[in-house]
C-alpha cells in the first residue's frame, strides 16, 4: 500500500495559561481508543483575546486538589457550595474561571463568575450580526470559527431570537444551517 488513507492529523489546542480568565465553552466526555483512558475535555475561550484553549481532566477514583480534575472540582465546590452540583459538568459551561496556577502537581483555578444568559444572548446576537455575511448559510461550527466566542447554547438562543426577528431562518440540513438575510 503506497498511500495513507483515512487518517486525519489532529490539531491540539493550547493549554490554558496562568493569570488569564477563560469562559468554559464546552465540557465533553472523552475516551482514548487505544488505552481506554477516560476524562473530560474542557474547551475554554480567553475572554481577553477570544483564543481557544483546551485541557483534558483525566478520570481517577481519587484526585488531589492540585491535579487538573481536582482543582476544577475544588473550585466549583467553592463556587456552588453544593456537592451535587459540582459533579454536573453541564453547570460548568458558561462560567468564567481564572487560572491561578497551571503547572504539574500545582494547579489551581478560581471560578470568578458566570455569564448571565439574558445578557450574553443579546451580546451574542450583536456578534453574530456583525460577523456573518448576509446571503449566506452557516452551521454552528462555522459561526464559532468566525470568532463568535460564546457557549453553543447561547449562540443557538441568539440565532433563535434573530430568526424570530425575521433576519435569519433555519435550513433543514444536517448539521442545521442558519441563513442570514441582508
Amino acid at each position: 500500500m503506497s498511500e495513507i488513507k483515512g487518517v486525519e492529523l489532529a490539531e491540539r489546542l493550547p493549554e490554558p495559561v496562568e493569570g488569564r480568565v477563560y469562559r468554559i465553552e464546552n465540557v465533553e466526555y472523552v475516551r482514548t481508543p487505544v488505552q481506554g483512558l477516560e476524562g473530560w475535555r474542557v474547551t475554554l475561550v480567553d475572554v481577553k483575546d477570544g483564543a481557544i484553549h483546551a485541557t483534558v481532566l483525566w478520570k481517577r477514583e481519587r484526585v488531589g486538589a492540585s491535579s487538573k480534575l481536582g482543582c476544577f472540582l475544588k473550585a466549583f465546590q467553592t463556587f456552588f457550595n453544593d456537592k451535587e452540583k459540582v459533579h454536573n459538568i453541564g453547570l460548568w459551561v458558561g462560567n468564567l474561571i481564572e487560572i491561578v496556577a497551571w503547572k504539574a502537581k500545582n494547579r489551581e483555578i478560581r471560578v470568578v463568575g458566570a455569564v448571565l444568559p439574558h445578557e450574553s444572548v443579546e451580546a451574542c446576537m450583536e456578534a453574530i450580526i456583525g460577523k456573518l455575511e448576509p446571503g449566506k448559510a452557516y452551521t454552528l461550527q462555522q459561526i464559532k470559527a468566525l470568532g463568535v466566542a460564546y457557549p453553543e447554547n447561547i449562540i443557538e438562543a441568539a440565532l433563535q431570537k434573530i430568526t424570530e426577528t425575521g433576519k435569519a431562518f433555519t435550513l433543514p440540513t444536517k448539521p442545521v444551517k442558519w441563513f442570514i438575510e441582508g
